[in-house]
């Protein structure tokens, strides 16, 4: 096993060769020394060699690993680690016996930092500068940003937030939660939320399309669509809007792994069948994930796009809003709203898993909720829940 298990990890770190080894040390800071991740010439094997040693990854429990592989979306690490789960067979153990995962902290922080500019006059450049590094000469944002974290410990929100506010709006929103993720669209930055929810009734309306698909095309339609979102998709953001419909039982949803588990959840009532899957294409509008009409024209040939902001006729207002909401929450905020209802927040895989243990519990749409919420400096969070309802 020890053999299979070393043949593994070397696999695993080839997939994060070259520059991409930073991303490796930058995830990994929660969980080694910096004087490890300090190492001139580190390498991926010798990180996961000490995080083995530690007892943080193991032959029957590589957990961490496969954290690593969903968040940075590397293609050769996810096949590797599906390839040896494979092989190991019944020996692996999904219980987790080493607790070692990412933190949620660390995901935001990487999913902003992969949004920071390194052109001339970019983030990377105003890091620099304002940090007042001087002579040293920093060609990439992994290395800078593992130097801010080793001599400036950006670990408090307010080292944190300086840090942000030095971004452009995309890293920046992330990071914060701030309410501008429209600017980019010429929208005001202070009304964006308000704005997005309130458009929804003033968008294109939906085309039905005329198809007839055969049962095994729609279920092979489905698994192409579930393995888009397991790569750039979010099977919480799912979860979240199919439990609007009743028919559904919440405890099906809860235990649903895969996103084909979901999709297959709406064939029988109804929801979606060969000749109508209008609810599929609402579904990846709502949830901004254009991109998959190409996996849809492999099957439906004359299909011609996803349109943003389609009119939705499938969800309640109450559930678009939700999807606008998830999208204003930063790190910060979710902290904060798991601390009101007693989540772990390392448990909390992001602001959609936050979302949906809310749903589960009735909290999204109490008065209490939407109390909190202003209470605590998040009117417009709780203005765009309330709005057209």
């Amino acid at each position: 096993m020890d053999d299979k298990f070393r043949d593994f990890c070397q696999e695993f770190s080839n997939a994060f060769s070259g520059d991409t080894v930073k991303k490796l040390r930058f995830l990994l800071h929660d969980h080694l020394p910096v004087g490890e991740l300090s190492q001139k010439h580190y390498t991926g094997m010798s990180l996961f060699n000490y995080l083995k040693s530690k007892g943080h990854i193991a032959y029957n429990d590589i957990t961490l690993m496969s954290e690593i592989a969903d968040v940075t979306k590397n293609n050769d690490a996810k096949a590797s680690v599906k390839k040896y789960k494979e092989s190991v067979g019944d020996q692996y153990d999904d219980s987790c016996p080493c607790e070692a995962s990412l933190s949620l902290q660390r995901k935001t922080l990487y999913k902003a930092m992969t949004a920071i500019t390194e052109d001339a006059g970019g983030d990377l450049y105003t890091l620099i500068t304002f940090y007042n590094l001087g002579p040293r000469h920093f060609t990439n944002k992994w290395d800078l940003v593992f130097h801010l974290e080793k001599e400036l410990e950006l670990n408090t929100q307010a080292k944190l937030a300086k840090f942000a506010q030095r971004l452009h709006t995309g890293p920046r929103t992330i990071l914060l939660g701030e309410e501008d993720q429209g600017a980019s669209e010429g929208l005001p930055a202070a009304n964006v939320g308000v704005t997005q929810a309130a458009a929804l009734s003033e968008k294109p309306q939906v085309t039905h399309l005329n198809i007839d698909l055969s049962k095994d095309d729609l279920l092979e339609l489905l698994v192409a669509l579930s393995e888009w979102v397991k790569d750039e998709g979010n099977i919480y953001m799912l979860k979240l809007l199919l439990a609007h419909f009743s028919v559904i039982s919440v405890g099906e949803i809860e235990k649903a792994e895969d996103p084909f588990d979901l999709f297959n959840l709406l064939i029988a009532p109804g929801l979606i069948s060969r000749k109508n899957i209008d609810l599929i294409i609402q579904v990846f509008s709502l949830c901004g994930w254009y991109d998959a009409a190409d996996v849809i024209r492999e099957k439906i040939k004359d299909f011609k796009e996803i349109v943003k902001g389609m009119e939705i006729t499938e969800f309640s207002q109450f559930r678009q809003n939700v999807i606008v909401f998830g999208r204003m929450l930063g790190i910060n905020k979710i902290k904060k709203i798991c601390q009101w209802y007693r989540i772990a927040v390392n448990q909390i895989k992001d602001e959609w898993d936050l979302l949906v243990e809310l749903d589960s519990r009735d909290i999204l749409e109490s008065e209490g909720f939407i109390w909190k919420l202003k209470r605590n400096g998040m009117e417009k969070e709780a203005n765009v829940l309330q709005k057209g309802i």
